[in-house]
């Protein structure tokens, strides 16, 4: 007989894991970046260099542009991401000009952005705006590790257990250069999920670089036989298919009821896998696809010894003389005895 594996649940119950199979996670929130600087050429060139990142992609944020507004007669040059938008270009505060850069037009895609500017001349405020208020804060790295509370079981009949609990813990970390505030993960919950406690959880702020984490507890369907079938190899050697269908990748116990059985070999999906006998039942922690499995299992029947009836057999003799030996008494009795008994 194969060593058990049990003993491995308890483990492998504390196991961190991170895949399709937990709770997807979209993070949401507000942040605001405003920066605002006096350039003044008055004593010569000035240049102005600034590079920062936001929390979401550039065209999902309200806001993000460059703005200079002239006091004086200025000329100006602005490049931003290695494009140039003005070069050497004067920039009057009479006719009430403005040099603008508007970065959702021109950097939709990208998170990251650099600014260089030179004044040659005149003065004036150059100011960059960054704002998001409800946006898909794309540029977050929400991470989802999931702890299951109680260890899946195949269903074998309708009025077995069907749900196991888990607990994902989902931890959500600002890489950008700009604080985060009000921030919501919304959950999409698995295929295999049997509920859904909760559509969003609140995370408050979350700094530059910082991160904050939340639990979600929650219960997912077992895995259940969908079609048994029995077979007979020889005379003495009977096989079991078990048609399992599961909602994920996992492990789960199969408890079998298998009594009095001998030369027990058990495979999932074509491959061996360790298993005890224990109470006149086969159980194993055995690995199971998304999807259908086949689970089969042969084993001898146990043999049942026949015993001739010996003690009948001598009864049934002896209450064949004794009506023989009556016959002859009572015979002998009608002869001699005047007449029978």
């Amino acid at each position: 007989m194969k060593s058990p594996a049990i003993a491995l649940i308890a483990l492998l119950l504390l196991t961190s894991i991170c895949s399709a199979s937990e709770i997807n996670v979209t993070v949401k929130g507000d942040f605001d970046r405003e920066i605002v600087t006096i350039l003044d050429a008055e004593g010569g060139p000035v240049m102005y260099m600034k590079s920062f990142d936001i929390p979401t992609l550039t065209k999902y944020a309200d806001t993000c542009a460059l703005c200079y507004d002239p006091d004086t007669l200025s000329t100006i040059t602005i490049t931003v991401n290695d494009v140039t938008f003005y070069d050497n270009d004067s920039i009057s505060p009479l006719t009430q000009e403005v040099a603008y850069v508007d970065f959702k037009a021109n950097f939709p895609d990208d998170y990251s952005h650099s600014v260089f500017v030179t004044l040659s001349e005149g003065s004036g405020t150059l100011k960059i705006v960054c704002k998001g208020n409800d946006v898909n804060l794309t540029r977050m790295d929400a991470k989802v590790y999931e702890r299951k509370l109680s260890t899946p079981k195949i269903k074998l009949k309708p009025d077995e257990l069907d749900t196991f609990s888990v607990e994902d813990e989902i931890s959500v970390k600002n890489p950008s250069g700009l604080a985060v505030s009000d921030v919501v993960a919304e959950l999409e919950y698995p295929y295999s999920a049997n509920n859904a406690p909760v559509d969003n959880v609140r995370l408050g702020s979350i700094p530059s670089g910082g991160k904050n984490d939340t639990v979600v507890k929650y219960q997912k369907k077992n895995p259940y036989v969908v079609k048994k079938s029995e077979t007979m190899i020889n005379n003495t050697t009977r096989k079991i298919e078990l048609e399992v269908y599961s909602y994920e990748d996992l492990k789960a116990i199969l408890d079998y009821p298998i009594a009095n059985a001998t030369n027990i070999t058990l495979k999932v999906n074509g491959k061996d896998v360790d298993f005890r006998v224990d109470g006149g039942k086969i159980e194993s922690y055995v690995p199971l696809v998304k999807g259908k499995n086949k689970i089969e299992i042969v084993h001898t029947l146990p043999t049942v010894s026949v015993a001739a009836p010996v003690k009948v057999v001598e009864a049934e003799k002896k209450s064949i003389i004794e009506q023989i030996v009556d016959f002859f008494v009572n015979l002998f009795r009608y002869l001699f005895g005047g007449g029978g008994g």
